[in-house]
């Protein structure tokens, strides 16, 4: 018995290993000028429902997240 048999019969071999699926993540898009710059940002990205928060400042600037 080879270390290549011990391995596929004790454990994983390198191909049958999955990488582990990407996950999501907050990130900051930075400030738009306008409500459809981060419509845009978060088009160009392929963002999903319920991935976006803006909060509109005082300054009418938009301060932009995405999840994705």
């Amino acid at each position: 018995m080879t270390t290549a048999d011990l391995e596929r019969e004790t454990g994983l071999a390198p191909e049958d290993m999955e990488a582990p699926a990407a996950t999501g993540m907050w990130r900051w898009m930075g400030n738009y000028g306008d409500v459809y710059g981060p419509v845009q940002a978060a088009n160009s990205v392929g963002a999903g429902p319920g991935a976006i928060h803006c909060q509109i400042m005082s300054n009418g600037l938009v301060a932009t997240w995405l999840y994705y």
